[in-house]
């Protein structure tokens, strides 16, 4: 909730050529109760006060000599980037009045000055500037809690004024105190995995010669010495002759991510070995083509490497007598219980007929529904 003290701090500039309108407004401002007040006479000092003051309010007189309220307003704009202009413009001029308002202005005070109006229609701009940046700083806090629990954090960088803006969700997955490490690109370059130090700048590189948006991946190094991984996105803007006019960047830590790939990595290569080494002969099939084989089974069959069998259609290799009983297979799904043993013949590659028992169980697998095969040569048996 925004009060009356609230209001009665809040910061003003008034910016008037002549110093009688400076003066009289003071007096009006001061007379009710506003303490925090500032003004120039010079319309040129404006967007620089207000980058250096961020000010509630701003009560701009429109025609003045050498630049003029409307090129002011052009300038602040650039300053307020998040598109309130706090401006309240003083004119004499009716027809001023629309443009002005078109411009960014939020209203506007007649000349000659009437107290009361003054008062209301500054009161009320200043209520409604605070209730915007109460706003602004409840999204932000949003955004920093949002970013904190995803491990998100962003950059902006600004080629005209090289200013360079890292939020508190950068610095935290960086693990650097803001107090200790203002933003800097050689900061940010330093903390790169010497190995992944290649990868960063060649996309440095191409958002330089061009590239509007990049997307790549990089380890970073905490200064207390662990490893991050990073999912690095930056975008570039730029005006009609090419030239930038805003560098931004999203970097997300990957880095649980990245663990649970490489767990789930050697877990799949375990039990690859485990298959493959398995004196029982196993095969899985996508769409009724062989898409793994293990050793037992290139033995059952006669083949001498894997790649005599892997991409076949499983029905060249089993005997026609039993096409039925594979084309069932593909009607297995994952939830299924696996098929009970049932007895069948393969053709090995040189033609000889192997009688089998089989296991099946469909699964999924990377996005794909899978049938594995466990089979048992029962020549021995017979």
């Amino acid at each position: 909730m925004i009060t009356t003290s609230d209001i009665l701090k809040a910061s003003i500039l008034i910016v008037d050529d002549l110093a009688a309108n400076v003066t009289l407004l003071e007096q009006m401002l001061r007379g009710a109760g506003y303490v925090t007040l500032s003004s120039t006479q010079d319309p040129r000092q404006v967007c620089d006060l207000h980058r250096q003051h961020r000010y509630d309010l701003i009560l701009l007189d429109l025609q003045m000599p050498g630049m003029d309220g409307f090129q002011v307003m052009e300038g602040l704009k650039e300053i307020e980037t998040g598109s309130y202009l706090p401006v309240l413009v003083i004119t004499a001029q009716p027809d001023h009045k629309l443009r002005a308002l078109k411009a960014g202005a939020k209203d506007f005070i007649s000349k000659p000055f009437e107290l009361p109006e003054v008062l209301v229609r500054v009161h009320n701009m200043l209520e409604v500037r605070l209730l915007h940046l109460k706003l602004a700083t409840l999204n932000l806090a949003r955004l920093e809690n949002s970013q904190r629990i995803v491990g998100l954090g962003d950059w902006e960088y600004d080629p005209v004024s090289q200013n360079l803006v890292w939020s508190e969700g950068l610095y935290r997955i960086l693990g650097l105190p803001r107090q200790a490490y203002p933003p800097s690109a050689a900061t940010f370059e330093r903390l790169v995995h010497p190995d992944d130090l290649a990868v960063y700048q060649r996309a440095k590189q191409d958002a330089a010669r061009g590239s509007h948006r990049m997307e790549f991946q990089h380890r970073i190094i905490r200064p207390d010495g662990e490893v991050r991984h990073f999912q690095h996105i930056t975008e570039t803007s730029r005006d009609e002759q090419g030239r930038p006019v805003r560098e931004s960047g999203t970097i997300q830590d990957v880095t649980r991510q990245k663990l649970t790939e490489e767990t789930l990595r050697q877990s799949e290569n375990r039990h690859l070995n485990m298959l493959m080494l398995s004196p029982d002969s196993q095969f899985a099939l996508v769409e009724g083509n062989l898409t793994f084989v293990n050793r037992a089974f290139c033995t059952l069959l006669g083949a001498n490497l894997p790649a005599q069998l892997l991409g076949r259609p499983v029905l060249d290799l089993v005997h026609p007598d039993y096409h039925l009983q594979v084309r069932e297979w593909r009607q297995l799904g994952p939830a299924d219980s696996p098929r009970p043993p049932a007895a069948m013949k393969f053709v090995r590659l040189d033609g000889t007929p192997v009688d089998v028992e089989v296991v099946s169980v469909a699964f999924e697998f990377h996005g794909q529904q899978e049938v594995q095969v466990i089979a048992r040569d029962l020549t021995a048996r017979k």
